[in-house]
């Protein structure tokens, strides 16, 4: 399981990747894997802390977030490419993009 959230993240951090890459069942599984352990932290904090239970907001808010954050951050990566590409050669540009992408992103609360 972790082999395929770890290879996500990858796929969806090279600016080569396509758009409709995002609309695989890998992206889909990472999307329910966090899910589901954001929800059940989400259901824990509301126990412990005696908090308003919202889950269907914020199960739908979740969802959504990370559809955009993948969209989103397909299209950072791809633009921080495009504009190394103006001082470097493509393969330099990719391998720097996808540095500084995956440094700002690879994070313990970032799972896929």
């Amino acid at each position: 399981m972790f082999e395929t959230l770890y290879k996500t993240f990858l796929e969806t951090t090279d600016p080569s990747t396509e758009y409709s890459h995002l609309v695989s069942f890998n992206v889909l599984f990472s999307i329910f894997i966090n899910v589901i352990l954001y929800t059940v932290a989400y259901f824990l904090l509301t126990r412990l802390f005696n908090l308003p239970k919202k889950f269907f907001l914020f199960v739908t808010g979740l969802v959504v977030i990370m559809i955009l954050g993948f969209i989103g951050r397909l299209a950072r990566v791809k633009s921080i490419y495009n504009a190394l590409l103006e001082e470097t050669d493509k393969a330099t540009a990719r391998e720097k993009s996808m540095n500084v992408i995956r440094n700002a992103y690879f994070t313990w609360y970032f799972l896929s």
